[in-house]
């Protein structure tokens, strides 16, 4: 441990709950979960670790961070940046690639995994009771990081005898985003569906296209 992650968990000592869910949980087993999920095949630039992203990616959760707002917490945030083993000079992970590695995750399906073995092993420690029987699903509008585009750029290209078929609309950069109006707001992005055990802790995360 270097000087810095020394000093910062000297301030923020051991009650920190980013600390003791850092002691408790087994980070080597997720590593083949995302390694699944992101299905890199080891040559060429790996970017950043897949187990830095995944901590992020909790402490969004937990917290009710929306990406940019993540982005900045990690800066700024020592227990964050203890938690997810990001050093004081180290470059921090933009919106767009938390919104592209949860993206991967949740298209293979393997989020779910993730999130059932942090359940999974925190409810070895007795932290959580098992089969509960109340559930609370609820759903958070969650704003796409990609800059949307709102203009037609192609039209599809038909063979003979099909109909006029449908333009190309490309709605940002994100392609698994959709628009929902709320009110007099549009917004380009998700909702995610959040089910909670009698206790209020969730057990389970669904993300949907806003539409």
């Amino acid at each position: 441990m270097d000087l810095f992650f020394r000093e910062a968990a000297d301030r923020i000592g051991e009650d920190d709950v980013l600390f003791k869910i850092d002691m408790l949980l087994e980070w080597p087993t997720f590593s083949p979960i995302l390694k699944r999920g992101l299905g890199r095949s080891g040559v060429g630039p790996q970017g950043y670790d897949p187990l830095v992203l995944f901590r992020c990616l909790l402490i969004g959760q937990w917290r009710g961070l929306r990406d940019p707002k993540l982005k900045r917490a990690l800066k700024v945030r020592l227990d964050f940046m203890l938690f997810c083993g990001l050093d004081l000079h180290a470059p921090v992970p933009d919106e767009t690639t938390h919104c592209l590695f949860r993206n991967a995750q949740v298209e293979g399906g393997e989020y779910d995994d993730l999130l059932a073995e942090v359940c999974r092993q925190i409810e070895n420690h007795g932290l959580k009771l098992k089969k509960a029987e109340a559930a609370i699903i609820d759903a958070a509008l969650v704003e796409s990081a990609a800059r949307p585009r709102t203009h037609i750029e192609a039209q599809k290209d038909r063979a003979e005898g099909e109909g006029p078929g449908d333009p190309d609309v490309h709605f940002s950069a994100d392609p698994g985003a959709r628009w929902i109006k709320k009110g007099s707001k549009s917004t380009l992005g998700y909702k995610a569906f959040a089910r909670t055990d009698e206790e209020g802790l969730i057990d389970k995360v669904h993300t949907t296209p806003a539409n």
